[in-house]
């Protein structure tokens, strides 16, 4: 059964948008829930202010009317003629427009009612004993009495009214308030015992005193009061009755069970509660209304501000209708261009990312191109592919890429192991890089690296495999991973290429002045493969070629050459370099003979003069050799191999030899 797959644009397009559409509703319900406990913190922060302005109102009226009181009681008191009196409350209600009304009964029983009038003017009227009027009388802004009546203020007209209330203000012993009838007019309320004002009573020598408040200014001051599009006003009694409700005119209705409802709330609270600001929720007719009780302080009265939350939620709800209708909209275009953006930034882009890395997988680091991307992670990510094919195709430099890439082809696993292969091994050192050492220090760094990369180009340019770097030394091979029927000349190709470059190098930079390259060369069968542990392995070579190679590089430093190889490899390149026989030699390790040929850049007819007189030192005619060596020496006065050629035959000529002498020398050297 074929697993199924997802290619990464369709998936990125659905994560985007499932996490669009998730986002957008956890935004939904987080905005509505969030924009719910806004608009109930707002419609408490309403009610308190609302309570407070209220009770500011209400108690600015009452203070304003104790101070008028307080006016008026000190103004009479030295005034016992009427007409003084008169004038005097006349002239303390003209001052304030919004003074009540003011009711004064003299101890013969007559009374006089004065009201503030709207421009300033106070209207009187004076009754008898019964209630029945005796005079009206009008003081005008000015303060003149005209004794006209006033048919402007019907009012004013109507049977007697009697006050029979103040009865019980005539017991009080200290100034107060009371509950009254509405004297606002003369004929509402006559008879009436339903409370439609209270009235700040003070009894004095001259009479009692009744300052009126009426309900019906208290509602009208309520009423200025913004609350809401259908918002109300209530003020309630301490038994829950409904004293004020301030349904100012042309605002839609409320029900009036809305404030029967708060006013049972009222009657229900307990005695230590009144004084308390309370919220409340009442449900009527499927409508909500938040209902704010806090208290007048004025004889246990509470104003209870009533909001219908649809005043607040309606818009929320609309709001939360249309931004569903925008979500829906928002996810579908969203949708459409997260698929179109992420086909060409994303998808796209990934699916050349995908073929960069199949070009590592197959190793062919150098065709990775480097892609740009406006996307920060993907411009990164191809950078960072470009950075790692870069490095690899550096670091194939130093590895045997044709087996990474066999490897990597055929699915092998690198593992332990190896096998018989005909090669030929190179070894390359530097010769006074350790005394260089002890005199640069760290600068000696650069140096090492220069050898070692021009040796590792020269290595790669013919085909060769670099194994590892052994401090300033490097070992190379022919013939592995990848088959080399001519490994041996490919071998003494780089050496003498090596050696070409070396020189340059010493003719141009003073610091390799000091330094000469000694390498050997040697072919033969050899252990090739990965040698190591599970956790790390080396591709290398092992057996008596690598051994006699790094051999061959060290005994350059006894004969003074530069390059040595061993007859095997000698004989697989005859004809195609310059080659010079030098001795034969027993190397430390090695039981047969070994037989020393000079790798040489450049023919002369010098190398068959040494010939000669090695050939006279092996028959043992040590001074026909010195003469051929001494001829030597004229055209060529520093060759290492004939001055320590020169220095063997001088011992044996002048020591004698036995007769089972061979020409054969043992070198000591590892």
């Amino acid at each position: 059964m074929k697993r199924f797959e997802l290619g990464f644009g369709l998936a990125l397009f659905l994560a985007i948008a499932g996490s669009v559409t998730v986002c957008g509703i956890l935004v939904h319900l987080t905005w509505s829930r969030t924009a719910e406990f806004v608009s109930r913190d707002l419609l408490g922060a309403l009610e308190r202010q609302i309570s407070t302005s209220a009770r500011k109102s209400w108690w600015e009226r009452v203070e304003a009317t104790e101070t008028l009181a307080n006016v008026v009681v000190v103004g009479l008191q030295d005034n016992a003629e009427p007409s003084s009196q008169e004038r005097i409350m006349a002239a303390a209600l003209r001052n304030d427009t919004a003074a009540p009304t003011v009711v004064f009964i003299r101890p013969d029983g007559t009374s006089t009612l004065f009201n503030g009038l709207p421009d300033a003017a106070v209207s009187m009227l004076v009754r008898d004993k019964a209630g029945e009027p005796m005079s009206m009388a009008r003081f005008d802004a000015k303060g003149e009495r005209a004794a006209s009546p006033i048919p402007a203020q019907p009012d004013l007209r109507g049977p007697a009214a009697g006050f029979s209330w103040l009865a019980a203000a005539r017991k009080l012993e200290a100034p107060g308030w009371l509950l009254a009838p509405d004297l606002a007019g003369l004929g509402a309320g006559q008879g009436n015992s339903e409370s439609r004002a209270v009235a700040f009573v003070q009894n004095t020598a001259q009479g009692t005193l009744a300052f009126v408040l009426t309900f019906e200014r208290f509602r009208d001051v309520l009423a200025e009061i913004p609350v809401s599009r259908t918002g109300r006003l209530v003020v309630l009694t301490a038994e829950g009755s409904v004293l004020v409700n301030s349904r100012a005119s042309g605002q839609s209705g409320m029900p009036d069970d809305v404030a029967g409802a708060a006013g049972k709330i009222v009657a229900a609270r307990p005695a230590d509660a009144k004084d308390v600001a309370q919220h409340h929720r009442v449900l009527l007719s499927d409508n909500a209304y938040a209902v704010t009780l806090s208290p007048l302080f004025f004889r246990g009265w509470q104003l209870a501000v009533i909001v219908p939350e649809a005043d607040f939620l309606d818009d929320i709800e609309k709001m939360l209708s249309r931004v569903t209708l925008g979500l829906a909209v928002f996810v579908l275009v969203v949708g459409f261009l997260a698929s179109f953006i992420t086909r060409m930034a994303i998808a796209r882009p990934m699916e050349s990312v995908v073929a960069d890395l199949a070009l590592v997988e197959r190793f062919d680091l150098e065709a990775v191109p480097r892609r740009h991307s406006p996307l920060r992670e993907i411009d990164q990510l191809s950078a960072a592919i470009y950075r790692m094919s870069r490095g690899l195709a550096d670091f194939a430099k130093f590895i045997p890429t044709e087996l990474v890439r066999r490897l990597i082809s055929e699915g092998m696993r690198a593992e332990p192991g190896g096998s018989q292969r005909d090669i030929t091994v190179l070894f390359a050192d530097l010769a006074g890089f350790t005394r260089l050492t002890e005199a640069l220090g760290d600068d000696a760094v650069p140096i090492v690296s220069a050898f070692l990369d021009l040796a590792s180009q020269e290595v790669a340019a013919t085909g060769g495999t670099v194994d590892k770097f052994i401090g300033d030394a490097v070992m190379a091979f022919w013939g592995a991973p990848a088959a080399d029927l001519d490994h041996a000349r490919h071998g003494c190709e780089a050496a003498l290429r090596i050696l070409e470059r070396f020189e340059a190098l010493r003719a141009s930079d003073a610091r390799f002045s000091v330094l000469s390259v000694r390498i050997g060369l040697q072919s033969g069968k050899a252990i090739v493969g990965n040698v190591g542990s599970a956790a790390r392995l080396n591709y290398t070579a092992l057996g008596d070629v690598v051994n006699l190679a790094s051999r061959l590089e060290g005994v350059n430093k006894i004969y003074g050459t530069q390059i040595l190889m061993a007859q095997e490899t000698a004989d697989r390149v005859i004809g195609q370099f310059t080659l010079r026989e030098v001795d034969t030699v027993t190397v430390y390790g090695r039981r047969s003979d070994v037989t020393l040929i000079e790798l040489l850049p450049n023919p002369g007819r010098w190398i068959e003069t040494y010939l000669a007189a090695l050939q006279s030192y092996r028959q043992r005619d040590f001074g026909g050799a010195l003469q051929k060596l001494a001829e030597l020496e004229k055209t060529r006065p520093f060759d290492g191999p004939a001055q320590r050629l020169r220095d063997i035959c001088r011992k044996l000529d002048a020591a004698g030899v036995p007769e089972d002498w061979q020409p054969v020398n043992t070198l000591e050297v590892k």
